[in-house]
Parts: structure tokens; C-alpha cells; sequence
């Protein structure tokens, strides 16, 4: 493949994107459109996110984010409180 050929592919690809990501994301948008349609309107509507594929390393690494995300907030909570109460 020319250098020509690789720029028109990612011309092409920046209009039109294609791929495993962008079926999972069609997919994921039709099973969402089903369970809309045929939920209990009385309960909470299914969520998007529910029908998109990630792999099990992905939600893993998004748990341990999610984990260092919340000591951090509570640690400049604490020390938000600590300085607060010091002056």
C-alpha cells in the first residue's frame, strides 16, 4: 500500500468509519431500540451502555480508574476539610 493509498483510506475512514467498533455500536443500537420498545413503562428504561460489548481487560480497567478516581476526590475532600477547619 502507497503512502497515497494510506491518506485516501483515512480520508475515507474519517467520513465513513468502519470496523468491529462500529458494528458493536450498531448492534448495540438496535438490541437498545428492541428493549425500549417492548420495556414495562412503569420501570426504569434500559441503558444504552448495557447493549455495547466491551471485553472483560476494559470494564476491568475501568473499575480500577473508577476506584482511583473516587480515593482521589475523597482525598482533596479530606484535605479540603482539613484546611478549612485550620482556619
Amino acid at each position: 500500500m502507497t503512502a497515497r493509498e494510506f491518506a485516501e483510506w483515512r480520508a475515507y475512514y474519517a467520513l465513513e468509519p468502519f470496523g468491529s467498533w462500529r458494528d458493536n455500536y450498531h448492534a448495540a443500537m438496535i438490541a437498545h431500540i428492541l428493549a425500549m420498545v417492548n420495556s414495562d413503562p412503569k420501570k426504569s428504561r434500559p441503558r444504552f451502555e448495557n447493549f455495547f460489548y466491551r471485553d472483560h481487560e476494559s470494564v476491568a480497567q475501568q473499575q480500577r480508574g473508577n476506584v482511583v478516581r473516587f480515593f482521589r476526590s475523597h482525598a482533596m475532600r479530606t484535605q479540603a476539610e482539613k484546611d478549612s477547619s485550620q482556619t
